[in-house]
């Protein structure tokens, strides 16, 4: 946890400005993740043997953490638990008997639960593997949230970011969705997998889903302007805005930008950096190299808020914006 700062059952006891690194932490275990369905056995193994070296405090830590077992994999689990230890008996080499090895299948099968309700992916695409993070599994969903949770590779932990003021006695709320461009029907079906009716502002103020609506006609605009080599559809069924130019299409980015910062919604998230690099990318189709780099300083501004200065695992390819502003100076 970071100097200065506590957290008790992830509500600040201190005021926390935007852009402040609120704690970090290592991963209480790691797997690999399972990306197809015939991996789901070498993913419940992993899982096994991660937990079996676990210590005891780490094990106590483990199950205090929440669990939902009615996780879609529950049966096709049993199967693959009972047949590891079957296998593998109580990790000292002796085999279970009848009784210890229905008490072991049980306990490993809410322990699998609890990791699966609370595991989150480290890195695009969980590159670096499932994580299970004792702090981080204790902040609650909110679709206005006021935390960003990343991964870190560069400090292999997990950082967790103030993305507005917090004051003292606020709850954490990270989102545990990626729906900042989805409507609410969508919304409330992925968060059935945590078996959660969310109640936070984005859900219930209108006005708030209108604006957000009107945020992903224009990024179906945005779409369709990408995509028009292969579609020459001129309009989307949400709005008559879709961008027929490079400059159109900057126009259109702004608009979303300023949705996403407005009062009502104040999203300061990794979507904005990603509509800042459209805009830059934008800017150098128009030879518009100076405009490029403001865009390019405002997604290092907003980065450095939600994840930090420590970024060197965002170096290849320019995914950083730190490089990217780099790479864009040292243009003629």
């Amino acid at each position: 946890m970071e100097p200065g700062i506590q957290v008790q059952h992830t509500s600040l006891v201190e005021d926390i400005a935007r852009g402040t690194r609120i704690f970090s932490e290592a991963p209480l275990l790691v797997v690999q993740p399972a990306s197809e369905p015939e991996v789901l056995k070498e993913h419940i193994e992993a899982f096994c043997a991660a937990v079996q070296a676990l210590s005891v405090e780490g094990l106590k830590t483990l199950d205090n953490l929440s669990c939902n077992r009615d996780i879609p994999e529950k049966k096709q689990a049993q199967r693959m638990i009972h047949q590891w230890h079957e296998q593998h008996g109580d990790g000292r080499g002796h085999k279970l008997n009848t009784r210890k090895l229905r008490r072991a299948d049980n306990l490993a099968l809410t322990r699998f639960s609890i990791f699966v309700v609370n595991r989150m992916g480290m890195g695009h695409e969980a590159t670096y593997g499932d994580g299970l993070f004792a702090l981080y599994s204790r902040i609650n969903h909110s679709c206005s949230p006021n935390v960003v949770c990343s991964y870190n590779p560069t400090i292999k932990r997990l950082t967790v970011h103030a993305t507005r003021d917090i004051k003292t006695g606020d709850q954490l709320l990270t989102e545990y969705t990626i729906g900042t461009f989805r409507r609410r029907l969508w919304r409330r079906m992925a968060l059935e997998r945590w078996g959660i009716e969310c109640q936070c502002k984005t859900c219930t103020d209108p006005e708030e889903e209108a604006l957000r609506d009107r945020m992903i006609n224009l990024d179906m605009d945005l779409f369709f302007y990408d995509e028009r080599p292969n579609n020459p559809r001129e309009n989307s069924e949400g709005s008559k805005e879709v961008p027929r130019t490079p400059t159109w299409a900057i126009e259109v980015n702004e608009k979303i930008a300023a949705l996403l910062r407005h009062p009502t919604i104040d999203l300061q998230s990794i979507w904005l950096c990603k509509i800042y690099r459209r805009c830059a990318r934008l800017c150098l189709e128009l030879d518009d190299i100076q405009k490029a780099k403001e865009y390019a300083q405002k997604e290092l501004d907003v980065e450095e808020a939600i994840l930090g200065t420590d970024t060197d695992h965002l170096r290849e390819d320019l995914v950083g914006a730190k490089y990217w502003l780099e790479y864009l100076e040292n243009l003629v």
